[in-house]
């Protein structure tokens, strides 16, 4: 028997935490239209929980965009 619980046989796209939201902001280049997915994506309810990391990541997104401009 597979659980989808135990460590051994849990898919990776279901091990989601916010370690793999800041990897995953690396990895995109800044954008417009990236930009833009980011903040839907923070949009979306399960940042509702985390209004806090929500406005810091708003806030780090913004902050790498405008330096991606000014350059």
């Amino acid at each position: 028997l597979h659980y989808w619980n135990s460590l051994d046989t849990d898919p990776g796209w279901l091990n989601f935490g916010i370690g793999n939201i800041f990897t995953i902001i690396r990895r995109y280049s800044f954008t417009l239209r990236t930009v833009v997915q980011y903040f839907v994506v923070l949009g979306n309810s399960i940042f509702l929980h985390f209004r806090s990391i929500s406005n810091k990541l708003k806030t780090i997104v913004s902050i790498r965009y405008a330096m991606c401009i000014k350059s």
